[in-house]
């Protein structure tokens, strides 16, 4: 990424000195929006990411707020037998 890459970056400054302006070689600008450019995608990954671990989260939670859960058959049959003694 940018750590090894040499900048020989040179400044255009104002009248009072004020540094104004960045000059960088095509090339090593060319690097640096590639390198900006990878570091964006890798970030909206880890982002889509977090959102799935959040929607995991919240599935887990609501899971075990149900309590026990019965296979249809099972609850079929209890709602059948609910019925049969009234």
């Amino acid at each position: 990424m940018l750590k090894d890459l040499e900048l020989h970056e040179r400044y255009i400054v104002d009248e009072a000195g004020n540094r104004t302006e960045v000059v960088l070689e095509i090339d090593t600008f060319a690097k640096v929006l590639e390198t900006l450019r990878e570091l964006q995608r890798r970030l909206d990954e880890l982002e889509e990411s977090l959102e799935m671990a959040e929607d995991v989260r919240a599935f887990d939670e609501a899971m075990a707020d149900l309590g026990e859960v019965l296979p249809l058959d099972e609850a079929l049959a209890e709602v059948e037998r609910d019925r049969a003694r009234r």
